[in-house]
């Protein structure tokens, strides 16, 4: 899982030499929060060294600005083609200040008892 810390630049690290489509070396991420369902979308190039062990990718701080604190699942896609998903999480340092939103997966009714 990939923890991106809410703004402040951030460095991707994954990998996708073996999935890609083409020589190009931008990708499409397109993160959709698990709750809200809010999207972002952003072309990043590849910036590693050593692209046929792992890919690295800049994230400056405006792009999750607006964005709710939780989890998010990533796609990257290249040339219109889905070749990687995963789970993204979105923290910050400072909750007080931020709508926290998480979802466990329970759809049903919590039960209360009083004393």
């Amino acid at each position: 899982m990939i923890r991106i810390l809410k703004g402040e630049d951030n460095y991707l690290y994954i990998t996708l030499r073996d999935k890609t489509s083409t020589n190009s070396n931008t990708y499409s991420f397109k993160f959709v929060n698990e709750v809200t369902r809010e999207e972002v979308v952003v072309s990043l190039s590849d910036l590693s060294s050593y692209k046929e062990r792992y890919s690295k990718f800049f994230t400056p701080s405006s792009t999750f600005d607006d964005n709710t604190v939780g989890f998010y699942v990533y796609y990257v896609t290249q040339q219109n083609v889905v070749i990687a998903t995963g789970k993204m999480e979105l923290i910050a340092d400072d909750l007080s200040t931020l709508g926290v939103k998480r979802y466990n997966g329970y759809v049903g009714s919590y039960k209360t008892y009083t004393t």
